[in-house]
């Protein structure tokens, strides 16, 4: 993104820059309508699903549609659910299926759980863009990763279960008792 930037705002040629600036101007200065369109980075090895049917959007990064809490606060994701692992399901009824021992594994990944949609889930899916994405994407549940980017998706809620044991063995190399290096 960074180097796609810089093609925008460094032009020498004062016939292009101009032409940039007027079409800033036209666009009121508003970076989804006056940037290019760049390609979203998308994280290589490491901690995202690999299992067939689960790493579709592994590495990429969420995107951020509002959400209204049920307190009428509405906002972008991250600003509602703020830092952390999230899974999101757009069923309300996969959610309340997460067994115990499910739970136990995004208890102790510290994943917090919330549905996305109208009646009888955790944030009201206003605008439906969420709606849009996870139909789109043929998805019924996304882990989110504590930095925001999909971990793994789920097309079906009977494999939110393989999604949280993915979670949780790609994390058990990563233990809290592991020392940190000190320098």
């Amino acid at each position: 993104m960074s180097v796609a930037l810089g093609n925008v705002i460094c032009v020498l040629d004062p016939e292009l820059a101009a032409e940039r600036d007027a079409r800033m101007l036209a666009g009121g200065a508003d970076p989804a309508k006056v940037l290019p369109i760049t390609e979203q980075p998308v994280l290589g090895s490491g901690i995202v699903a690999t299992a067939e049917g689960l790493a579709g959007l592994a590495g990429t990064h969420a995107p951020q549609f509002p959400v209204e809490t049920a307190e009428g606060y509405t906002a972008l994701l991250d600003d509602v659910v703020g830092y952390g692992a999230v899974l999101l399901t757009s069923d309300a009824a996969a959610a309340a299926r997460i067994g115990e021992t499910h739970r136990s594994l995004l208890d102790a990944a510290n994943v917090r759980v919330f549905t996305i949609g109208s009646e009888g889930c955790d944030l009201e899916d206003s605008t439906h863009a969420w709606s849009r994405w996870f139909t789109d994407q043929q998805i019924a549940c996304v882990l989110l990763r504590p930095d925001h980017y999909v971990f793994g998706t789920a097309a079906a809620p009977e494999r939110l279960t393989d999604l949280v044991h993915g979670y949780h063995a790609a994390l058990a190399p990563i233990s809290v008792a592991t020392p940190v290096p000190t320098a």
